[in-house]
């Protein structure tokens, strides 16, 4: 019978960062039938937000209401302590040691992949990967620098976190 099914003929969503996605309409469902679609929040801005989803159903005088509520926040980003290292006079045949310590300030979690340090004679150690960070942890390390020859040699540090390669 026509009378059991139910259109949903229009959508609208409210709150700034709120959209649906895969809605196709009018929708109409039998009874115990059932769609599926997506609600997306991308912020703006940080803090909380809040909207709605509303449905409007042919034939009815109300619709049906979804509150929808997200917080932004800002992404993982990783900050070096100290921001360059000068090892100074290092002699060949032994090593110099620094403490690097990199710090998430960012609001999201991120995570270090790889981590390699470029330049002859400079290593790290101490740093298991993949690395965590949440917002606000941080983790030390060591950078190693052991010349092989005389003279002025310069180096990176090279980081890959789900954020992008840092260095």
């Amino acid at each position: 019978r026509f009378s059991d099914l139910l259109t949903v003929t229009a959508a609208t969503v409210s709150g700034t960062g709120f959209s649906y996605t895969g809605l196709t309409l009018p929708l109409t469902l039998a009874p115990n039938q059932a769609s599926t679609f997506g609600v997306k929040f991308a912020p703006t801005g940080t803090g909380n937000s809040s909207g709605q989803l509303s449905l409007t159903v042919s034939g009815s005088a109300s619709t049906v209401d979804v509150a929808l509520s997200g917080t932004g926040v800002t992404p993982g980003t990783l900050t070096p302590s100290p921001t360059s290292v000068a090892f100074g006079n290092v002699q060949v045949g032994t090593s110099a040691n620094a403490t690097e310590t990199l710090t998430n300030t960012g609001g999201s979690s991120l995570t270090i992949s790889a981590a390699a340090a470029s330049g002859s004679g400079f290593s790290l150690s101490g740093l298991t990967l993949p690395l965590t960070l949440n917002a606000g942890q941080s983790a030390s390390f060591t950078v190693h620098c052991a010349p092989t020859a005389s003279g002025s040699v310069s180096g990176n540090l090279n980081l890959t976190s789900n954020r992008s390669e840092e260095r």
